[in-house]
C-alpha cells in the first residue's frame, strides 16, 4: 500500500481524487517494465533491502515523475518475500552472537584499522578471518552476516503476483485508492441489479473484513454505508487497513458501482468519489466464501455439542426501513428459530442501534478487542450480547438464547 509521501492526489476546496494513470501509456509500461527487471535481477542475486532501496533512489532521481517510479517501487516491495541470511555451516549462530565474538575479540586485540598500515595494526578483516576460522566459514561470510538480522540486510527471495507491466499498473492505482480510503471518515458504496449469490458474497466480504456497516435496499440498488477509520476512538488504524483491503474484493462484484465518501485530508475534510469507469481493476480472485476464523471454530464447535439446535446460514432478515442483514448464523430447535450475528469492529451507539432495529431473535456475537470507543454496553442491552476474545463461548450462547428460568 502506497505512504503518504507517495500519493498523487488532485485537492481542490472541497474534493480530494486519486491521480490514476493510464495502463496503456508507453512511458507508465516502460517505467514498469524496467523495475520489474530490476527486482528480477535482484531475486536472482538475492540482494538485500538496503541495496534495492539504493538503486531504487538511484534511479528515482533520473525520473521526472519520481512519485509514480518509487510507487510502483513500493507496490513491488510489498509482494517480495525476504528472508534473513545464515552463515553456510551446520547449526549456525545467531547474528548478535557472531557480533558479540567479533567485537569482543577486538576489544582484547585492539587497537585496531579498518585496513592495516605496513603490518603494525590489527585490521578489521584480521578480526572476521580469525572469527571465521572458529567457525569454518569465509571472511566474507562473517562480514556479511555481522548484522543480518537487521531488516535492511534481509535478502530478496521471491516476488509474487506480477507477471506484466501491465499488471503492475492496475496494483498501483488500486493501492493509491486504497491509500486514500485509509483516511476515511465514512464511505457510501451504491450497486445495482444484486444477484442474491453476489448480496451473499458481499455480506461475507463485509464480514470478513470487520467492517462496520448497514445495508438498504431500495429496488434494485443496494446502498452500504461503511464506518470509516477516522470515525473510531481507537483502533482506527487496524480498522483502516481492513477497509483498505476489503476495496479489492468490492471490485469483484459484476454490477455497476460508485463510491462517495468523506476523507480526512491533514486537518480538513474532503469529499471522495469514484466508480467503475475509473478502470480500477482487482487483483484478488473470487474465493465464493469469506470466512472468519472465529465463524468457522465457532459453528465447528456448536456441531460437536448435543443441543438440539439446528445450525445453518443465517437467514435475510429485512430492519426498520429499506435496511437489510443477513446474520452469521440462524439456529432452529422445534418452532423456535433465533439468530446470531457476530460483530467485528465496533461503537457503543452502533451496537444499541443494531439492537434497536433488530428482532429480538437476533443476537449478537462481540469481540472485546475490537472495539472502537470506551465505555461499557448499558446493562438492558447485555442480555441480547455474548462477549468473545479469540473463540465464541458455546456454552455462553446457548446460555442466552434459551435462558434457565429461575
Amino acid at each position: 500500500m502506497l505512504t503518504g509521501n507517495l500519493l498523487r492526489v488532485r485537492v481542490t476546496r472541497s474534493n480530494i481524487s486519486p491521480q490514476l494513470i493510464s495502463p496503456t501509456s508507453p512511458k507508465n509500461l516502460e517505467r514498469s517494465r524496467q523495475l520489474l527487471d530490476m527486482f528480477a535481477i535482484a531475486q536472482q542475486e538475492e540482494q538485500s533491502r538496503q541495496d534495492i532501496d539504493a538503486w531504487i533512489a538511484e534511479l528515482s532521481a533520473l525520473d521526472v515523475d519520481h512519485k509514480i517510479f518509487k510507487g510502483f517501487a513500493k507496490v513491488l516491495l510489498d509482494r517480495a518475500e525476504f528472508i534473513e541470511p545464515i552463515l553456510p555451516i551446520e547449526n549456525p549462530p545467531t547474528a548478535a552472537e557472531v557480533r558479540q565474538k567479533v567485537f569482543s575479540l577486538a576489544v582484547k586485540k585492539g587497537p585496531f584499522s579498518g585496513f592495516s598500515r605496513h603490518g603494525t595494526s590489527l585490521s578489521k578483516q584480521d578480526i572476521f578471518a580469525q572469527v571465521a576460522a572458529e567457525y569454518g566459514c569465509t571472511q566474507q561470510d562473517i562480514s556479511q552476516y555481522l548484522y543480518s538480522d537487521l531488516r535492511t540486510m534481509q535478502k530478496m527471495r521471491s516476488l509474487k503476483g506480477f507477471s506484466q507491466p501491465h499488471l503492475l499498473i492496475h496494483r498501483y492505482n488500486l493501492a493509491l485508492c486504497q491509500a486514500i480510503v485509509l483516511r476515511a471518515c465514512s464511505l457510501e458504496i451504491s450497486l445495482s441489479k444484486m444477484d442474491p449469490k453476489w448480496l451473499r458474497y458481499l455480506f461475507r466480504l463485509i464480514k470478513f473484513h470487520k467492517l462496520m456497516f448497514f445495508l438498504e435496499q431500495e429496488g434494485e440498488t443496494l446502498k452500504l454505508t461503511l464506518d470509516g477509520p477516522q470515525s473510531l476512538f481507537q483502533q482506527s488504524t487496524r480498522y483502516g487497513m481492513q477497509m483498505a483491503l476489503f476495496l479489492p474484493g468490492l471490485l469483484l462484484v459484476p454490477t455497476p458501482w460508485s463510491i462517495k465518501g468523506v476523507i480526512q485530508w491533514k486537518k480538513r475534510k474532503k469529499h471522495f468519489a469514484l466508480d467503475q469507469e475509473a478502470g480500477i481493476k482487482s487483483h484478488y480472485q473470487e474465493r465464493g466464501v469469506w470466512r472468519s476464523n472465529a465463524e468457522t471454530v465457532f459453528e465447528e464447535r456448536f456441531r460437536q455439542k448435543e443441543t438440539g439446535w439446528d445450525i445453518s446460514e443465517g437467514e435475510l432478515i429485512k430492519l426498520s426501513g429499506q435496511r437489510i442483514l443477513q446474520p452469521d448464523f440462524t439456529l432452529q430447535k422445534g418452532k423456535k428459530k433465533v439468530h446470531l450475528e457476530i460483530v467485528g469492529f465496533w461503537r457503543k451507539s452502533q451496537l444499541k442501534n443494531l439492537i434497536a432495529d433488530c428482532p429480538k431473535n437476533v443476537f449478537l456475537l462481540v469481540s472485546k478487542r475490537l472495539s472502537g470507543d470506551k465505555g461499557k454496553i448499558p446493562k438492558t442491552l447485555e442480555k441480547r450480547i455474548v462477549y468473545f476474545a479469540e473463540v465464541i463461548p458455546v456454552a455462553k450462547v446457548l446460555e442466552m438464547i434459551s435462558p434457565t428460568k429461575k
